[in-house]
Formats: C-alpha cells, sequence, structure tokens
C-alpha cells in the first residue's frame, strides 16, 4: 500500500473506531507521532486501554515500557500498574529506585515456580534499594531472600540429577524441601557435618514451628543414623563418641554459638525412627556420654 492507501484506510478506520486497523496503520508507517494522536483524540472511547494490550498480546512490552517513557504516552502510564513485571522498567526510567525495588520484591514474594526468575527479581530489587537516595529498609530481608536461592544453588548437581530435575530450568524449592535434600542418602556431600549445619540454618526460612520441630528432629535423627552404634566399643566411649556423626555435629554448633538448635537426649530419644535403636544398651551409653561431654562444653563456652 502506498501512502495514499493508507490515509484512505484510516479515515475509515477512524469513521468506524477500528482500533485494530489504526495501530496496523501506524507500526507499518512508523508513525508514533500518528499513533499518539490517536491515544489523545480517542482517550474517551478507550484508545489507550486498546493499545495497551495491544502490546502486550504482540509481546512488545520493550516497545511498551518505551512508549511509556515518551512524550505521547502518558495516558498508558497507569495501565502499567495492571503489569507490575513491567512498571517496574518505567520507574528506573524515572529513577523512582524506591517504587522499582518494592515493586520487584512483591514479584519476587509471589514467584514460586522458578529459581533464576526468583533470583533475578531479587537482585535487581536489592540494586534498585541500594541506587535509592532514600534509607533502606528491606535490605537485610533482601539478603536474607538470596542467601535461601544460594542455599539451592548449592545442591550438587548429581543429586538434583538423581531427582531428576532439570538444572538448566531449576524449579523453586520450598526450605522444608531444601532441608530433606540436604540431609538425603542419595545427597554426596551428607557425610559432611557442614551439610546438616546448613540444613539446620535452612531451618529458619521454615515458617511454621510445627513443621520446624518435626524438620529439626528428622535431621538430628537422620545424624544419629550416620553411624552402626551396635558395633561401637563402649569400653573407650570419649575416644568412640568423639569420631561421631552426631556429636561432630553438635561441636560445630558449639562453635557457631547455636546450641538451642540441638535438641535434648529426652527429644531425641522419644524420635520414633530410633524406637529399635533405642533397645541397644551401647547406643543408650554411647549417647548418654555424647551428651555429658555436650553439656560440659557447653558450659565452657559460655
Amino acid at each position: 500500500m502506498d501512502e495514499e492507501e493508507y490515509e484512505r484506510a484510516a479515515m475509515l478506520a477512524e469513521k468506524y473506531l477500528d482500533f485494530q486497523v489504526l495501530v496496523d496503520i501506524c507500526q507499518k508507517t512508523n508513525n508514533r507521532e500518528k499513533l499518539n494522536s490517536y491515544i489523545e483524540k480517542f482517550s474517551d472511547q478507550g484508545f489507550s486501554k486498546f493499545l495497551f494490550t495491544w502490546y502486550i498480546r504482540e509481546h512488545k512490552q520493550a516497545s511498551l515500557v518505551q512508549h511509556c517513557n515518551e512524550r505521547g504516552g502518558e495516558q498508558l502510564v497507569p495501565l502499567l500498574s495492571e503489569q507490575p513485571s513491567l512498571s517496574w522498567l518505567h520507574d528506573l526510567a524515572l529513577r523512582q529506585y524506591r517504587q522499582a525495588a518494592d515493586t520487584l520484591t512483591g514479584l519476587a514474594q509471589q514467584e514460586t515456580q522458578l529459581l533464576q526468575r526468583k533470583k533475578s527479581q531479587l537482585s535487581l530489587a536489592k540494586l534498585a534499594l541500594l541506587a535509592s537516595p532514600d534509607p533502606c529498609p528491606g535490605l537485610e530481608e533482601l539478603n536474607s531472600a538470596l542467601t535461601l536461592i544460594a542455599y539451592q544453588e548449592q545442591l550438587p548437581s548429581t543429586l538434583l540429577t538423581s531427582y531428576g530435575y532439570d538444572s538448566d530450568n531449576m524449579r523453586l524449592f520450598s526450605p522444608s524441601e531444601l532441608i530433606k535434600l540436604y540431609i538425603s542418602d542419595e545427597n554426596p556431600a551428607s557425610d559432611d557435618c557442614i551439610t546438616f549445619t546448613t540444613a539446620l540454618d535452612v531451618l529458619s526460612y521454615v515458617e511454621h514451628e510445627q513443621d520446624r520441630d518435626e524438620l529439626n528432629s528428622e535431621i538430628w535423627t537422620k545424624a544419629v543414623l550416620k553411624d552402626s552404634w551396635i558395633d561401637m566399643d563402649p569400653n573407650s566411649p570419649q575416644s568412640v563418641v568423639q569420631q561421631m556423626f552426631i556429636f561432630r555435629l553438635i561441636d560445630l554448633c558449639i562453635l557457631r554459638r547455636c546450641e538451642d538448635m540441638v535438641p535434648s537426649i529426652e527429644d531425641l530419644l522419644a524420635c520414633e525412627e530410633l524406637a529399635t535403636l533405642k533397645e541397644n544398651s551401647t547406643f543408650l551409653y554411647l549417647l548418654q556420654v555424647g551428651y555429658e561431654h555436650f553439656t560440659k562444653h557447653t558450659v565452657m563456652a559460655m
């Protein structure tokens, strides 16, 4: 079509309020000025809403944000509130860093599917917050959320593969799922006490107290079962307990000053998974010796 034909088509589209044709003509002729004139001319007929929806439908989000930032696109800006995944870009263009950070933080809180998307939202929110001239409340919460992301990223790829997870398109795990993965027998790093201290760290992200208590019990039960207690020599208990997984884990907790995460011996023995083991006298004796050692070191550390 030549210019004259476009003009005739536009006249008809204006007459019958065919917004689709008007937008198509402006796009094909690359006439942003004309498009802005339609926004103004048909403001009462909902042209700006139609144009906004068209940008989204055609996957032209970048063009939409750019248009909002230009003169003539002012009527599109209020509609951005319906699209927080885009509105933060407009906020950045206007140097409204605090508002951009708040929007990105909200998006991250709602993200429950993809790890990388949540990480990007949190990282951008942190950068926007740091760029804001205002004080930075919320920075600690963002750092905490990014730490949880890092815990998931530290999971061995072999572990993820064994469970059939796609490491290139990783879904977001809940704190409870993370803990179970860290202490699972399939985790090649689960024989390291540091791995269990990480699981204990993740406990603080578990929302409900009952769930935290149950997971804490599961962590310590797993720690107990790392050793074959029945085969241990009860005649040299001090040297034996110092080599056992659970007491090495307890020592780490003492060093990290998080002794409150260590369950009492009574709570530990109440775990159903240890029902058979607690009938063994060697187990009970070594456990008692180990806890006495733990209590002694806790007092010395105070």
